[in-house]
């Protein structure tokens, strides 16, 4: 294969994305061979930018051949992505090559704004976006699903679940006397309201993590928050819980629905930790969970009361299942797949 390129931008001058699924994304292609290429600096002046800029322009021509494979992480501002869009077809009219998208977000689908027209303004957006490229990278049949609807002609690819690079301790686990659900992102009465609406279980507790957390419910436990590389060997409990919205009855909201076409990194990270997981019934996840057994699927959390608890044979079953995932996600497997694919279409 000639040259790959990851194109990128900067947010701080150690090239710190802010999430650890882009930051692993890049471990993973620059293993496989890729070579970052920044386009800029997003701290630096307009001056230094520019100056970044044309670098980068100057360093592309230079290594971009025939055949080569350029992979862009999706969102960006669209301002971004209209410049890498004209640098790509800048350098189509001189060689063949292949522009890849990988998908982390969809904004419509997402649609944090509650709002119609903001719907259907980034839909032409990301639409226009998605066409661009040759591949695009996304999380699961039900996401192509949808952006096919939404006009996107280009070729997809699923991941199946993200990657999460990570060779330290796993969870803390023992034979609870009743089951501990660990529940870890954002914990904001708004993003996730069902932690202060649901009733309390009679046999199990939820130990929390991460931020913004209103202490309003005796039956769970706050257990702080960590940085990305220091959380897994923090955890505590028999099961990782998915689950978004307002509700303990089903994932509502935008939050809630935008569960039945994404993938999120919650998963791969409890996988990672070896954990066996919970999610909603109806989401994107649950086919995945059910097909390689990595737990259950519910439709309200009411039923994690009747789940098996960590002695049973059901619930060995599931460790050893994640075992198997969690050696392929630990490793960038899931990715490297999807880039092989890509390969072979062109080979």
């Amino acid at each position: 294969m000639a040259n790959c390129v990851l194109i990128d931008v900067m947010n701080q001058n150690n090239f710190d994305a802010g999430t650890k699924a882009r930051n692993d994304t890049t471990v993973i292609l620059n293993g496989m061979g890729f070579e970052t290429q920044v386009l800029f600096n997003r701290t630096h002046n307009s001056i230094m930018r520019s100056a970044e800029l044309i670098r980068c322009m100057w360093k592309l021509n230079k290594i971009v051949t025939d055949d080569s494979v350029i992979l862009v992480q999706y969102p960006y501002k669209p301002f971004v992505m209209k410049l890498l869009k004209s640098i790509i077809k800048r350098m189509k009219r001189r060689v063949r090559l292949h522009f890849v998208i990988l998908v982390h977000d969809v904004l419509f689908l997402r649609n944090e704004q509650s709002d119609s027209q903001y719907v259907e303004k980034y839909k032409a957006i990301e639409t226009e976006i998605f066409n661009s490229a040759d591949y695009v990278i996304v999380h699961n049949q039900r996401m192509e699903k949808e952006l096919l609807k939404a006009g996107v002609k280009s070729n997809m690819v699923t991941l199946g679940i993200f990657d999460y690079i990570y060779s330290g301790d796993l969870a803390k686990m023992a034979n609870f006397e009743k089951n501990v659900i660990i529940f870890a992102g954002n914990l904001s009465p708004e993003k996730s309201g069902f932690l202060y609406k649901m009733e309390p279980l009679h046999d199990a507790v939820f130990n929390l993590y991460g931020s913004n957390y209103v202490k309003e419910n005796t039956q769970h436990v706050y257990k702080g928050s960590f940085p990305p590389d220091e959380l897994i060997a923090a955890l505590e409990g028999n099961y990782g819980l998915v689950w978004d919205g307002d509700s303990a009855n089903a994932c509502t909201g935008n939050f809630g629905e935008y569960l039945k076409y994404n993938n999120p990194h919650k998963l791969s990270l409890y996988l990672a930790a070896g954990l066996p997981v919970i999610v909603w019934r109806e989401s994107a996840l649950a086919s995945f969970v059910e097909k390689n057994g990595l737990g259950l699927t519910i439709s309200k959390l009411e039923e994690i009361n009747d789940i098996p608890k960590s002695n049973s044979e059901e619930y060995k079953t599931f460790k050893k299942n994640v075992d198997k995932i969690r050696n392929m996600i630990c490793s960038g497997e899931m990715l490297r797949t999807a880039i092989s694919k890509i390969e072979e279409t062109y080979a």
